[in-house]
């Protein structure tokens, strides 16, 4: 599933149901990874998301992509790219 963030609102909430309908289907005893480049997707401050958030991200989180974070939180996933720091070249 790919989803252009600037997609419209109808759009987003389609994608979020269908991928929350697939990480239900995921078994206790089985792994989940998701992969997704989500750089600015979320901030590098956590908010509140410490238990899903490393805290190494940049940029500012825009209030309708906290999503992201909020559905890490509520099927106890972490965004994984957020605890590793990035090296700069």
């Amino acid at each position: 599933m790919l989803l252009r963030w600037a997609a419209s609102d109808h759009k987003k909430n389609v994608f979020r149901q269908k991928l929350e309908a697939i990480v239900r289907t995921v078994k206790e005893d089985e792994k989940l990874i998701m992969g997704a480049d989500m750089n600015d997707r979320v901030e590098k401050r956590r908010n509140g998301y410490g238990e899903v958030h490393g805290g190494h991200r940049y940029g500012i989180r825009k209030e309708d992509r906290k999503y992201i974070l909020e559905m890490a939180y509520s099927f106890e996933l972490v965004c994984m790219n957020t605890w590793f720091q990035k090296l700069s070249m």
